[in-house]
């Protein structure tokens, strides 16, 4: 269960990274290489920090005039901490 856990987790993370960096078509097809490959860990390393893909998601509050003159709110997801091993 801790495997499957772990894996998920991998999973999930490089979903966000992927997102993250739209500039790139195979960002996630690239962390899952790695996430299989073994190059993508749960592990620390020397810096204390997981060598695995992932980004914190949150949402900016953005507003634009519509057609009747009336402010209209919306968000847009954005990411920071982006992280890669």
């Amino acid at each position: 269960m801790k495997n499957a856990t772990i894996s998920e987790r991998s999973a999930i993370g490089a979903t966000l990274y992927a997102r993250a960096d739209r500039s790139d078509p195979f960002a996630f097809n690239r962390a899952m290489s790695h996430i299989r490959n073994g190059i993508a860990t749960q592990e620390l390393n020397a810096n204390k920090q997981p060598m695995c893909y992932g980004a914190d998601a949150y949402q900016e509050p953005r507003e634009y005039i519509g057609t009747d003159g009336k402010p209209v709110a919306y968000a847009v997801p954005q990411f920071r901490n982006v992280h890669r091993p």
